[in-house]
């Protein structure tokens, strides 16, 4: 069989080798494609033979032969099986990790809503006579929250 790798988008690639899978991840197109050389140096090394791979590329393929010593040359494509999916299935990058908080997004991809702890900060700055509500024994003011008027909007805030 032949190893494959399987460079998904310019900063992802997952290289298939016979005993298992490793994701690659870089800053640019460049530097995932030496990564990728490099898992298979490492590969052809351990085994002390030549490696035959693949890299599949949204448009081309690449046809290698990876030597211990670390010299990779074109080979001609052949029918053998590879590890991983098949060189015409689709590339699909890897999930992304998504740390943090994301704001919030209506369907024409503008922001629907400001981060909530930015309306705390806001309403927390102002002097208590500019939020609606907090004159003297007011009905709309309980104590526990005060409504917080943004441009046309009223928002509650749990400051009163």
């Amino acid at each position: 069989m032949i190893a494959q790798a399987r460079i998904t988008s310019e900063t992802t690639a997952t290289v298939h080798l016979a005993d298992e899978s490793v994701e690659v991840s870089g800053a640019d197109l460049p530097e995932i494609r030496d990564r990728v050389k490099q898992v298979f140096i490492t590969s052809a090394k351990s085994a002390d033979e030549e490696l035959d791979v693949v890299i599949v590329e949204p448009d081309v393929r690449h046809h290698l032969r990876v030597e211990p010593s670390g010299r990779i040359s074109p080979r001609e494509a052949d029918d053998r099986p590879l590890f991983g999916p098949g060189a015409d299935e689709p590339l699909i990058a890897p999930p992304l990790m998504v740390t943090g908080e994301q704001p919030a997004v209506d369907a024409e991809g503008a922001p629907a809503a400001r981060p909530h702890r930015a309306r705390r900060r806001r309403a927390a700055a102002k002097p208590p006579s500019t939020v609606p509500g907090s004159a003297g024994g007011s009905a709309e003011s309980t104590g526990e929250h005060a409504a917080v008027t943004t441009g046309e909007h009223a928002r509650i805030s749990p400051f009163a």
